[in-house]
């Protein structure tokens, strides 16, 4: 391969500084979910030295995935501990993939080729949406470019210990990502295409390194997991995959930015069509250029082994997903990405040599610069307008809640946080997750601010993660300081609020003496809402618990139950000595009919196993297994 001259150098540089632009800008405007969260959370752990992953997030069926991914994103945050790390690293890898395109199509097809592939490669909206978040798939470019590029020097340049890292990089991207099974599939072609190039040795060599990437896995597979292997081998449920042409759209999709529009959501993307206006068109633009170099590449299958390569790497990507168990989906196919850029590329080249050059570098300009016009406007309308269904939560909101409650924090208002979530849990519970992570260094506790106000003794800052409910003001009420981090036009704004001391507001109806069960609860107060469909019970927690307890609400008239609620309350397992909570406790009263004392019998018991945790007497012996109140 010729030296790099000056004049291509530059050019070089100015591709990768636009590819990098696109990819690295705004880290802020990137969707930041659970399984962000979870991913990053485990990578975390590894870049601390808190334990070496050998098993990655788990799958939607409970499956867990490879750790590669794991390894992979505990490298920046070696670094700079913080998510933005993890996004700009994501966003740095695909750059570099944009260069390593470059270099492969230089090497054969010349450099003209490998301007226009590169280019492509740096505006395409598909490509650049799959460059700037923290997920799995999005990894796998570089190491598909390097899998490719190992591939031609070993089965087109004869250089057999080449396939050691061919088959290495196939095995990292499967563990990376499931979908990469077809790079498997083509090292496999490739093999007996390029028969002439094989051997034993060097294939044995694969294998073993191939294999060795996969021990860690294996040992918590076989040493320790909680669960049998048959279990993971019959988890996944029914099947809705077959033979479905999606795999063939989803590549004209990823290549050409076709569809980005999905990005907005089925209630926005008309408004962002109408945006970008007649630049909706260029997928169709960038098709038949795509067409015509699939077009040269077949003329030459027979006298260029680079083509017969390309053809083998898209046709095995694509046939891969032609017939699969599961439906695919749009990121199965990311492993086709560079290959009709350089088809792109070399039908490009092939003009230049056939009309005026300075007609073809401009169409083509103009088209680069379209496709880069379109994500732009799209990363700004995503930015503004709430995208259900689309582009997800933005990551600055979050950051700028969590950095409110630090600086509260390091002002001595409050020692914790409490995140206002969608749950408890952040194993299970998708708000509670995502804040796991970002408080990950900071005291905090979760609450279903659903139905749940907790109050700390000492206080607390309380950071709102969902929208108002029932219960959520009794905070706003009785905070020092409440700060509001306004989102996209039409989702929830997050609140921010310092409780002081001792802020637990008092109930219409205190209980004097406070009842005690046997876990040391005390029921405190309550309030009759049930005009407005519940009723609210203040109470303090005991001694933190491992256990899980429920309420049960009875509503009786005359004698006899005529409504029921249950809830988990606040977790025992987050309880903390002083912590006062008001719990509201939903009715159904839509046939419920009578006069006037009402009465609610509340009570709790242990979950799953029902037992009723008793009232004590003064005597501390159990004598009831209810507190009632009459409302009058």
């Amino acid at each position: 391969m010729k030296r790099i001259q000056k004049h291509e150098a530059l050019m070089l540089g100015a591709i990768l500084l636009l590819a990098a632009f696109l990819r690295l800008g705004w880290p802020g405007i990137t969707e930041f979910k659970a399984d962000e969260a979870r991913l990053l959370m485990l990578a975390w752990d590894m870049a601390e030295g808190e334990r070496f992953a050998v098993r990655g997030i788990s799958s939607s069926v409970g499956v867990p995935n490879f750790p590669a991914s794991v390894w992979v994103y505990s490298i920046p945050l070696v670094i700079w501990k913080h998510v933005h790390a993890a996004t700009l690293f994501t966003g740095l890898l695909n750059t570099i993939a944009v260069g390593l395109c470059y270099w492969m199509v230089r090497r054969y097809w010349g450099w003209r080729a490998a301007v226009a592939a590169a280019l492509m490669f740096a505006v395409s909206p598909w490509a650049v949406a799959h460059a700037r978040k923290i997920w799995a798939q999005n990894l796998l470019a570089i190491f598909v470019l390097g899998w490719g590029i190992s591939g031609l020097f070993a089965f087109h340049e004869g250089r057999k210990c080449w396939l050691v890292p061919h088959i290495v990089l196939a095995t990292v991207a499967f563990q990376i990502h499931l979908a990469a099974v077809s790079l498997l599939v083509g090292s496999g072609l490739f093999l007996l295409t390029f028969r002439r190039h094989f051997s034993w040795k060097w294939l044995l060599y694969s294998g073993l390194g191939a294999f060795l990437t996969t021990t860690p896995f294996l040992y918590y597979l076989f040493v320790q997991s909680p669960r049998p292997l048959t279990d993971y081998l019959s988890a996944g449920g029914s099947s809705s995959g077959g033979v479905s042409s999606n795999a063939i759209w989803h590549t004209f999709r990823l290549f050409s930015g076709w569809q980005i529009h999905a990005l907005t959501g089925g209630e926005q993307f008309e408004t962002f069509l109408a945006l970008i206006g007649p630049l909706a068109w260029l997928p169709w633009v960038w098709l038949v250029l795509g067409a015509g170099g699939l077009l040269l590449f077949g003329r030459q299958v027979r006298t260029s082994e680079p083509a017969r390569f390309l053809l083998i790497w898209l046709g095995a990507t694509v046939l891969t997903f032609i017939w699969f168990p599961t439906e695919v989906e749009l990121h199965y196919l990311l492993p086709t990405l560079p290959v009709l850029f350089v088809a792109s590329g070399v039908a490009l080249a092939w003009l230049l040599d056939r009309w005026r050059p300075v007609l073809v570098w401009a169409g083509f300009g103009c088209t680069v610069a379209g496709q880069a016009a379109v994500w732009l406007v799209l990363l700004g309308f995503v930015a503004q307008q709430s995208t259900p269904g689309g582009f997800g939560e933005l990551v600055r909101h979050q950051l700028e809640a969590v950095h409110l409650a630090q600086v509260w924090i390091e002002d001595d208002f409050a020692h914790e946080v409490l995140v206002a979530a969608d749950g408890e849990e952040p194993e299970i519970d998708n708000v509670a997750a995502i804040y796991e992570l970002h408080l990950r260094d900071i005291p905090h506790r979760f609450v279903n601010g659903a139905d749940t106000a907790v109050f700390p003794q000492d206080g607390a800052i309380v950071l709102q993660a969902m929208p108002d409910s029932p219960i959520s003001s009794y905070w706003g009420e009785n905070a020092l300081l409440h700060e509001t981090v306004v989102r996209r036009e039409d989702e929830h704004s997050l609140h921010v609020y310092a409780l002081p001391f001792m802020a637990a507001p008092i109930l219409e109806n205190e209980i004097n003496p406070a009842p005690l069960l046997a876990n040391w609860v005390n029921f405190l107060g309550y309030e009759d809402r049930l005009t407005e469909g519940g009723w609210l019970l203040r109470w303090r927690v005991g001694a933190p618990a491992p256990v899980d307890y429920h309420f049960f609400n009875h509503l009786i008239i005359d004698g006899d139950r005529v409504a029921q609620t249950d809830s988990a309350g606040f977790g025992a397992s987050q309880w903390h000595e002083g912590d006062v909570v008001i719990s509201y406790f939903p009715f159904d009263l839509a046939d419920v009919d009578g006069e006037r004392p009402w009465v609610v019998r509340t009570g709790m018991y242990v979950y799953p196993s029902l037992e009723n945790v008793p009232l004590l007497d003064e005597a501390a012996n159990p004598f009831t297994d209810a507190f009632e109140m009459s409302l009058p």
